[in-house]
């Protein structure tokens, strides 16, 4: 048996609260299955830094502008509860978590470290990468801009846009190899392998 890692996407969280559906996702793991948020994991000398990264909806130069198109239109505001009344997400709750996984990724990220460095989150770290699927404010729902972030990894692996991205920015190899939804065409390549 392997090791795998698992970094949560929007979807796991639907239909449930974010934070007890990561809750049951880690209890419910087998012991080779590491679920990370805001975790490191450090397997035969690579460390490995797992976060689902939220969106802060920055990316595209007004955040106010962007948090309204996606809450009209992100099923996420439907589908994803938090707080002990369980009430639906906004996107403020998804900014704070922003800050949180972006300040825990900086002092991760800061820590020296003998070996390479991989870093998993499902939104992707440069807007450059976002894809053409979306227009305008929503594309500030998929991305961050986190450019000092992608310098000091060794190789970043993202999600959520539902594009296949094979590059590098500042020194880091970036990918995304995504399924997508039945049916969809997203450049998936399901042979796709990385050696480090």
């Amino acid at each position: 048996v392997g090791v795998d890692t698992y970094v949560c996407g929007n979807h796991e969280y639907y239909d449930g609260h974010i934070d007890r559906t990561l809750t049951k996702m880690r209890d419910a793991a087998e012991p080779h299955v590491h679920v990370l948020e805001n975790d490191v994991v450090v397997l035969n000398g690579v460390r490995i830094l797992g976060t689902t990264g939220w969106t802060d909806f920055s990316s595209t130069g007004d955040q106010v502008a962007a948090s309204r198109v996606a809450w009209e239109r992100m099923n996420d505001f439907g589908y994803i509860r938090i707080d002990a009344g369980y009430r639906r997400l906004r996107p403020a709750d998804l900014i704070a978590r922003n800050h949180v996984a972006k300040t825990w990724l900086t002092e991760e990220l800061a820590r020296p470290f003998v070996g390479k460095t991989i870093v998993i989150t499902h939104h992707s770290p440069s807007s450059l990468l976002v894809g053409s699927k979306h227009d305008g404010h929503l594309n500030a729902a998929y991305t961050n801009d986190w450019p000092r972030l992608i310098e000091q990894a060794d190789l970043w692996v993202f999600g959520h846009t539902h594009e296949f991205v094979d590059v590098e920015l500042a020194g880091c190899r970036i990918v995304s190899n995504p399924r997508g939804y039945p049916g969809e065409s997203t450049g998936f390549n399901p042979a796709f392998e990385i050696e480090m």
